[in-house]
């Protein structure tokens, strides 16, 4: 009778498809050993893509410090721009005063070269 229901379960066993213990233990540690292959790769591909995110955001971070230092800058710029611009129209006007001044006095010699130029020149 023990013999009937061993018979039975290697029956069973070999109709159902499953591989005997053995077999199937050593696919279990091949499928183990591939698994483990493919987190190591994982791990490995995580931490490369977290460094050049890292990378990327250190990057990112030191071209902001140094938009902000310009834009901080740019208002000290301005303020000399403008004030160069005065100090250009400042001398125009001064230009213009002792050009009229010298418009003054025919008899100076420089005074009908300029006249003359500023005829040519209109």
């Amino acid at each position: 009778m023990r013999f009937h229901y061993v018979g039975q379960a290697a029956l069973e066993l070999l109709t159902s498809g499953n591989p005997p213990a053995s077999a199937s233990q050593s696919i279990n540690l091949e499928e183990e050993e591939h698994r483990g292959v493919r987190r190591e790769r994982n791990k490995l591909a995580a931490a490369k893509c977290r460094n050049r995110r890292k990378e990327l955001t250190d990057f990112l971070q030191v071209e902001t410090d140094k938009l902000e230092d310009e834009k901080s800058a740019l208002p000290r710029e301005i303020e000399e721009l403008q004030k160069n611009i005065r100090r250009q129209y400042d001398m125009i006007e001064k230009n213009k005063r002792n050009s009229r001044k010298k418009k003054q006095t025919p008899s100076d010699p420089e005074n009908r070269v300029i006249k003359q130029t500023l005829f040519l020149v209109s």
